[in-house]
């Protein structure tokens, strides 16, 4: 017996629990879009409506001196969503009907006195071969801007301002299907239900959809027992088909434009106005409210896809943020002739002025001047300037300027000023720019007619009639007819003549290891680099021991020409200066400096392949001022020169200023490029 008991408690606890899941999956969907049945004749109002909320799970609230319940009515029905029931229901009735949480407010004339401003556009989306319902799509009108997108019913309503002009038009656009155009014969609500039809070649619609049964069919008692109404003025719709994938270009007319968009929240597909008896907010309703913003940006999402090949021009939009001003949630499919963010804002394009508190994103082109407090963005080309307080970039071309605290970035080509405080970069080519950064510029293709000024560095592939000026090192792949002027110059190849304390031309450029030795120090080391007409080398030699056997050190920096005499033979003409010592640590921490030394030295150079013979004479000056008071830190002081008569430096004549010279020699074996 108890057996029996706990199965009798256990089934009847499933049967609980698949009611309740039963009940949350039918309050998640609209009451509007609930399924339902009606067949009653000459049937009061009101028990269709109690037929109705009980096969829905929902309730109906209304004042039944406004809403007349006593009308008999004769209504057939078969499985068709609740909004349509009440169509026919209330065919020739002033009644209107809002949903709160799990609740349907009928209301009456008597409770909407004044004149209204708005009407509304309702209806479904269905597939035009199919059948079926067709969900996510965008439904807009072109001169307010006003939109909404049809719920996963298929079901729309989109409020429309009356004051629209004469040739306003509802286009109605969905992926993977053909456009349609419906044209707004009168400014009255009314339901339009449009049928698209689907591209060639497009795969068919697959979702799970509410498909419609055949017509409704309602009829009313005889004349003397029902009131009759005055009917509505039939819909009448003129559908064009829009080709798919063609943009308007036209822009609109003036007066198209003279009234704001209504609020795009009137235009979903369950309004939230105010009711005449306040509601006290359920559970679902305060999560729906949360989950708003979300769905805002679900929408956006939504007319991105589907409006893809539209595009719509406005003289003039203000927004504070994203989707939040003149151009509702249409912003990305707009072309603004003056835009003002007060914040930050998005557009497609703009063709005048755009003036941004903090951030200006265009997904197209820019046709004139862009002001942001900290950024611009663009999603294709520039064609004009661009100033920011942090940083500035296009995904295109920039021809014009961009101006910016930080950094600016063109993502294809340039032309123009790029002006920044650190870093300005050309993805594509340059041509007849000019790059100012406090730290780099880089262009990674060609650069012809440009110039590069830099704090630290410049960057680019190929220069042509342009100049490259850093503040270390600059660095191109061929210079032609251009020049640079760094402490470093890097290139593949040049045809010009580097400036610079080190120069490395890779193909074509003068690179020279020598081993050499000289009047005054017998074992030298040099290396030169740059390109014939002027190079730099950089050279350190030693004297193993001189006439006390001290050991001296010399290390140098100088530049050089040189002059081709045929294949083999070369003049050069080089200028160094040295530094030379005893020991390094005297030379830093002691009483003593290192003295310094001038060379000039014009050479004759003959190649036997990779190897060549360099001598020539010098002309040496030497100076000890600074050790002349200490006689013993004079480096050179017991130093013999190796040349006709041999005497110690020590021994030579000074000025008063403490230099000495002499003629000495020079004599290498170098290693060609």
């Amino acid at each position: 017996m108890k057996r029996l008991e706990t199965l009798h408690y256990v089934h009847l606890l499933l049967l609980a629990v698949r009611c309740s899941l039963f009940t949350v999956n039918a309050q998640s969907v609209s009451p509007l879009d609930r399924i339902v049945s009606v067949d009653v004749r000459n049937e009061r109002v009101s028990e269709v409506l109690r037929q109705v909320s009980q096969q829905a799970d929902f309730a109906f609230s209304y004042n039944p001196a406004v809403v007349n319940d006593t009308r008999l009515v004769t209504l057939r029905t078969g499985r068709q969503p609740v909004r349509l029931v009440l169509t026919q229901l209330f065919t020739g009735q002033a009644v209107t009907w809002k949903v709160r949480g799990n609740h349907v407010l009928l209301l009456g004339e008597g409770e909407s006195r004044r004149e209204p401003t708005h009407f509304f556009l309702d209806g479904y989306i269905t597939d035009g071969q199919t059948g079926q319902k067709i969900a996510s799509a965008s439904i807009y009108e072109r001169t307010s801007l006003a939109s909404t997108v049809s719920n996963p019913y298929g079901y729309y309503r989109l409020k429309l301002a009356r004051d629209l002009p004469t040739n306003a038009r509802v286009e109605v656009r969905k992926r993977l299907y053909m456009g349609e155009s419906v044209t707004i014969s009168s400014r009255q609500s009314r339901t339009v239900d449009v049928r698209l039809r689907a591209l060639p070649n497009s795969p068919p619609l697959t979702t799970t959809t509410v498909t419609a049964s055949p017509p409704v069919t309602i009829a009313t008692t005889p004349p003397d027992t029902i009131p009759r109404q005055p009917a509505t003025p039939p819909i009448v719709a003129q559908v064009d088909t829009i080709r798919p994938n063609t943009i308007e270009r036209s822009t609109p007319r003036p007066d198209s434009l003279a009234s704001l968009p209504p609020n795009l929240t009137d235009s979903l597909p369950t309004p939230t106005d105010s009711a005449s008896s306040p509601q006290r907010l359920t559970g679902w309703e305060q999560t729906r409210n949360a989950l708003g913003q979300a769905y805002e940006v679900a929408r956006q999402l939504i007319h991105r896809q589907n409006l893809a090949a539209d595009t719509l021009y406005r003289p003039f939009q203000l927004s504070v943020l994203p989707y939040i001003g003149t151009n509702h949630l249409l912003s990305s499919h707009v072309i603004n002739h003056f835009s003002i963010n007060i914040f930050m804002g998005t557009a497609l394009g703009v063709t005048g002025l755009e003036l941004g508190g903090f951030i200006n994103f265009i997904q197209a082109d820019v046709r004139g001047g862009q002001f942001a407090g900290f950024g611009n963005f663009v999603g294709r080309h520039v064609y004009g300037f661009q100033a920011a307080g942090f940083i500035n970039r296009a995904k295109g071309d920039v021809h014009g300027g961009q101006f910016a605290g930080f950094g600016n970035t063109s993502g294809q080509d340039f032309s123009g000023i790029q002006a920044s405080g650190f870093f300005n970069t050309v993805n594509g080519r340059s041509t007849n720019a000019l790059q100012v950064a406090g730290f780099s510029n880089k262009t990674h293709r060609d650069a012809n007619r440009v110039i590069q000024l830099a704090g630290f560095s410049n960057r680019t592939r190929n220069l042509q009639y342009g100049l490259q000026v850093a503040g270390f090192v600059n660095h191109a792949r061929t210079v032609r007819n251009a020049l640079q002027i760094a402490p470093i110059n890097i290139a593949d190849s040049s045809n010009s003549v580097p400036i610079g304390l080190l120069s490395f031309v890779r193909q074509n450029g003068y690179r020279r290891f020598e081993v050499a030795a000289n009047e005054t120090f017998p074992v030298n080391l040099t290396f030169r680099t740059g390109v014939k007409w002027f190079y730099n080398l950089l050279t350190i030699g030693m004297n193993p021991t001189d006439a006390i056997g001290n050991r001296t050190w010399q290390a140098g920096y100088g530049v050089g020409s040189g002059v081709k005499l045929g294949r083999t033979w070369m003049i050069t003409v080089e200028g160094s200066g040295h530094v030379v010592w005893n020991s390094p640590a005297q030379a830093i921490f002691g009483d003593g400096s290192p003295a310094l030394m001038l060379r000039g030295t014009p050479t004759i150079e003959k190649r036997f392949g990779r190897l060549a013979v360099a001598v020539g004479p010098s002309l040496a000056f030497y100076n000890t001022q600074t050790t002349l008071n200490n006689p013993d830190n004079n480096p050179l002081a017991n130093t013999r020169l190796r040349i006709q008569n041999p005497q110690l430096v020590s021994a030579l004549a000074y000025s008063n200023n403490g230099w000495t010279s002499w003629l000495g020699w020079q004599a290498g074996l170098r290693w060609t490029n």
